[in-house]
């Protein structure tokens, strides 16, 4: 099941390692739905999904689900577990459509589908990007000691997901937010698929990033840098140079993942709608009380992205 997943679905969230690391080695038990060719000899689909009370929850991010697939799954998922109420399918790439459901926009994958060459990548962005990325490129190699592009994680670099990990958070609370990133998670998924990318000088690193390779895709997992070098763009040129050698390498796209930060269209990524959908098993209070409160936080969200958020987020999270 793990080689089917990797190979088709081509995500890092699919992959044994990071199933095992987000759920299994938490003792959340992890369920497979089977969908098998005609002659029943290989996979045509494996869903995988967990049950928490009354509400299932699907788990396969960032992939496409056939409808009808997602129509028998549902049928199977309600006849045999009759204290199952709901089913949330997370983060998928189509709407799930059924008689009893409410799918909504969650995020975006920020994308970037890779062209053969680094020349016709080049071409694709703007005269003022490649203008930028080279100058900075330039100014880093001549002042600092080194920058490393997709070493192998090991035993020797992997404290480099900490250092990370520590400019995010100093990073995120200056705008009155929390990381939620995992360092344990990170590192286990990173030394099995992972890539990392760093600048060092005076014998310390200044910035990283990290990658998971699966596939022919590559997918941007964090990236940080110490804000006392800021006006190198560390992160600019780590991401810039990493991008390059991957389509040098042969891979085919390029995720940055979750939208918010206007630099990733920068560099020609695409945004592509990622839904979550609820199908309850009938139109209760409980189904209407649900989709109330999604649509309220969705409300929510939208307020806290303008400009009057903007402000009183800070101050929302300092008195709380």
């Amino acid at each position: 099941m793990a080689e089917f997943m990797e190979r088709k679905y081509q995500s890092s969230f699919m992959t044994e390692t990071y199933l095992n690391a987000k759920y299994s080695k938490k003792g959340v038990e992890l369920l497979f739905f089977l969908n098998y060719d005609k002659e029943e000899t290989d996979y045509n689909d494996i869903l995988v999904f967990f049950i928490e009370g009354n509400t299932v929850f699907v788990v396969n991010w960032l992939t496409m689900i056939n409808k009808s697939l997602a129509s028998r799954f549902e049928k199977e998922i309600f006849s045999n577990y009759p204290q199952v109420k709901r089913i949330v399918w997370q983060k998928t790439l189509t709407p799930m459509e059924s008689s009893i459901s409410y799918s909504y926009v969650e995020n975006a994958d920020m994308c970037i589908s890779l062209p053969s060459s680094k020349e016709e990548y080049n071409k694709m962005l703007s005269r003022n990007s490649r203008k930028i990325y080279v100058n900075k490129t330039h100014r880093i190699e001549r002042d600092m000691e080194e920058m490393v592009i997709d070493a192998q994680p090991s035993d020797e670099n992997i404290y480099m997901v900490d250092s990370l990990l520590a400019w995010k958070v100093e990073q995120l609370f200056r705008k009155g937010e929390r990381s939620k990133a995992s360092s344990e998670l990170i590192k286990e998924v990173l030394m099995q698929k992972g890539s990392i990318s760093y600048i060092k000088t005076s014998g310390r690193e200044i910035c990283v990033c990290l990658f998971y390779k699966v596939g022919t895709h590559v997918i941007l997992e964090q990236t940080a840098y110490d804000d006392n070098y800021s006006s190198y763009s560390p992160g600019r040129v780590l991401l810039y140079q990493s991008i390059l050698r991957f389509i040098e390498q042969g891979y085919t796209h390029f995720h940055f993942l979750w939208k918010g930060a206007d630099y990733k269209k920068h560099y020609c990524a695409e945004e592509i709608p990622v839904y979550n959908t609820v199908v309850s098993r009938k139109k209760d209070i409980g189904y209407y009380n649900l989709v109330f409160k999604i649509k309220t936080r969705l409300l929510l969200r939208r307020i806290k992205r303008s400009k009057l958020g903007d402000k009183l987020v800070p101050i929302y999270n300092k008195l709380h």
